[in-house]
């Protein structure tokens, strides 16, 4: 065991133990190398072994899955970052950011029910990250309340304490004869379905344990205190909880006995429970309050952590509020050499299979490490950080109303409903004002199907993609907008004030080039206090389908009723319609799901992203592409010119810069809060 300040890795000074299993010891630290924040070493348990090979083994598989942690870690913001990995006096450390947060159990307290609005809230929350995971075909393993933090800053969940990350496929290891055997059982009791019981994790095992998480907010109960049916192994819950039909057919399949019958992924799980009354679910998540429940938490004591800051002889000392609840489920470690299915009751399953744990061999030990990227954290209360400063505070947001379109292949509406958003005023100057309309945060699959009508190798591979919360222009920019900043003190370019060729003060600026947009942003922010930018390729495209998954926002095809775009060409079965041949006022057509106008047609939108030939590789954090060695850049969302294929939302083009022409504008995105 490592003692309080000692430092390890020649940069990480130990604080308190905060955690600690059979895997290993989970402690609290502060790295000196980065300004002495506070990070969390994970030491996991030697291989004790007098054979070297495989002790050289255990390496190999450490850095490994070490390897896949960091990876996984920087495109994900929902997975812990890993600071750093390292192996010392034959011991393996990893070491990675701190989460200030409370873990899931003390949302679930025991008997306590809560609202059905409140858990498909919760299961969105959960299958978000999961998503991530399962797109990258890999099994977390132990999905449990313990293993999801509710992060302090953002209210999101994050994954932690994976039971193995590990590529989709069977773990191998040596077994006392050195043959190489398959089937570690990795898995908490109640969480941890049939299949897994087994030995045969797949991604469907994880759906079932966050069905078995959702079950238990519902009921009240541990997924263990509820009975199963003897015949067919299913969970008889259904009478605990007063729950809607939709939600309890999403759960049932969630939880099925078999993992044939359940969602293969957690992205479909996460389709199916993001179908459940959006518009009334974001309400509701306004009105949650996360706190922890410390009223109701007995097994907590407060303490004084000495914490050096920046390298001096000052120490402060801080209230600081640690969990030491030791109410973790035992996770079940088995090896079988040939398991087989028993017709048994699945908690009698797992019972065995808890008991089966005792006698496990070296092998058992070298797959300790291997799966135990991360081990038990705790929860440590920082103080507050300091306020923003006092030009970057968040805007006062006010709430509009508008109605939404959806219409089908032969471009007639069916349907019409009344939406709402939050947007604030930014005042340009001279009465001109940039309404800023709030994008709420979200996943959705970006690029195109390959069956989809018209799709481009450059909108493939579809995706996976994490939106954080932004703000983004209501409208695009127009020539009266322009005109007022181009006014304002120059930041690195010369704007010309009036460079459209259609004019008129409520059409969109054209002619404008990447880098006059760019420079239009700077000193829109020096004005404002507000850092105003170009939005990401991903942020643009989720902002125009607005939840929508079909190739314009309000349907299968175009119409001229909605777009201004060249009407000499069709896509579907829709009429040509009317071919302005010019652009238009902007707004003049209904707005998409989020409150956006013109996200199709009129002018191209200029993104701040360098040009990828396709998707492979490129960030799934919604953060733009910048790592390309060409001079092109992205333009979204089509124009008055173009064809219907160019103004679909998975549409991408390219060009130079400084390329203008009176089919380019843009519109601005900027971080709200």
């Amino acid at each position: 065991m490592i003692m309080n300040a000692q430092k390890i890795g020649g940069r990480f000074r130990i604080i308190k133990p905060i955690g600690g299993g059979s895997f290993g010891q989970t402690y609290l630290a502060e790295d000196c190398q980065k300004f002495n924040s506070f990070c969390v070493v994970k030491e996991l348990n030697p291989i004790v072994s007098d054979r070297p090979e495989i002790f050289e083994m255990a390496q190999n598989l450490f850095e490994k899955e070490a390897k896949i942690l960091h990876e996984l870690s920087h495109l994900h913001s929902e997975i812990p970052y890993l600071v750093a990995y390292f192996q010392e006096n034959q011991k393996f450390y990893l070491v990675q950011e701190f989460i200030e947060g409370h873990d899931l159990s003390f949302e679930l307290i025991p008997k306590k029910k809560l609202p059905e609005s409140e858990v498909i809230l919760l299961l969105e929350d959960i299958l978000i990250p999961l998503s991530f995971l399962h797109q990258k075909k890999i099994v977390h393993r132990d999905i449990k309340p313990t293993n999801l933090m509710r992060r302090k800053s953002d209210n999101k969940i994050v994954l932690i304490d994976f039971g193995a990350i590990k590529e989709l496929a069977s773990t191998e290891m040596l077994d006392r004869f050195g043959k190489t055997k398959i089937g570690t059982i990795i898995g908490t009791p109640g969480y941890m379905p049939s299949e897994q019981s087994i030995g045969k994790a797949r991604l469907a095992s994880d759906v079932y344990a966050v069905g078995a998480i959702a079950i238990q907010a519902l009921t009240g109960l541990r997924p263990s205190q509820i009975e199963d049916n003897l015949e067919t192994g299913e969970l008889e819950w259904q009478h605990l909880a007063e729950v809607s039909y939709e939600l309890k057919v999403i759960l049932e399949k969630m939880v099925k006995y078999h993992f044939k019958h359940r969602y293969a992924t957690a992205i479909e799980a996460l389709a199916a429970i993001q179908g459940l009354n959006p518009e009334l679910l974001r309400k509701e998540r306004v009105k949650i309050k996360y706190s922890l429940p410390y009223p109701q938490v007995a097994n907590y004591e407060k303490t004084l952590i000495q914490t050096s800051i920046n390298n001096t002889r000052q120490t402060i000392a801080e209230e600081k509020i640690f969990t030491t609840h030791n109410d973790n489920p035992t996770v079940a470690i088995a090896q079988l050499n040939q398991p087989t299915l028993i017709k048994t009751s699945r908690r009698n399953t797992i019972k065995m299979l808890a008991l089966g744990g005792a006698g496990a061999c070296l092998a058992v030990a070298t797959n300790k490490l291997v799966n135990s990227i991360y081990l038990n954290s705790k929860t440590v209360s920082l103080a507050p950080k300091s306020q923003l400063n006092a030009s970057m505070r968040s805007p006062q947001l006010q709430t509009f109303s508008f109605p939404v379109i959806t219409i089908d292949k032969k471009g007639v509406e069916v349907n019409q409903t009344l939406k709402a958003a939050q947007y604030f005023n930014e005042d340009l100057g001279n009465n001109i004002d940039l309404e800023m309309v709030v994008i709420p945060e979200g996943t959705f699959m970006m690029g195109s199907s390959e069956n989809q009508k018209y799709a481009k190798n450059s909108e493939y591979p579809q995706h996976l993609v994490n939106i954080q919360s932004f703000a983004i222009g209501k409208f695009q920019i127009t020539q009266q907008q322009w005109q007022q900043v181009a006014s304002l003190p120059k930041i690195s370019r010369d704007l010309d004030a009036d460079p459209s060729y259609f004019k008129a003060k409520d059409r969109p600026v054209e002619q404008i080039s990447w880098y006059d947009a760019i420079e239009f942003a700077a000193r829109l922010s020096q004005k404002t206090g507000r850092k105003y930018r170009l939005p990401s390729e991903a942020e643009w495209e989720y902002a125009a389908r607005a939840n929508t998954d079909t190739p314009f926002h309000f349907g299968p095809t175009i119409s001229s009723d909605l777009v201004n775009y060249n009407t000499n060409y069709t896509y579907a079965f829709e009429l040509q319609g009317e071919f302005r041949d010019r652009t238009v006022a902007v707004g003049s057509f209904y707005p998409n799901a989020f409150g956006l106008y013109d996200m199709h047609g009129n002018v191209y939108e200029w993104c701040a992203d360098d040009w990828a030939d396709n998707y492979q590789n490129t960030p799934v954090d919604g953060s733009s592409w910048q790592e390309s060695n060409n001079n092109l850049k992205v333009l979204r969302g089509g124009s008055w010119f173009a064809d219907p294929i160019g103004c679909r939302s998975a549409n991408r083009e390219k060009d130079v810069p400084n390329l203008k022409y009176n089919t380019l504008g843009f519109r601005v995105a900027c971080n709200y809060n």
